[in-house]
């Protein structure tokens, strides 16, 4: 068999938009304690819209 099986594709695109999802939540939120919020890099900021 010749690169990756149906199943391994599948979850690999459930990982990714899975990990979209949270960079898009974490982009619009804020940590309570402030001094705690870290920086957000310029290509999350690019996902709030």
């Amino acid at each position: 068999m010749n690169g990756k099986s149906r199943i391994e594709e599948l979850v690999s695109r459930g990982m990714n938009l899975l990990a979209l999802g949270m960079v898009k939540k974490s982009v619009h939120s804020t940590c309570v304690w402030s001094v705690h919020q870290p920086k957000l890099p310029e290509e999350a900021k690019k996902l709030k819209g």
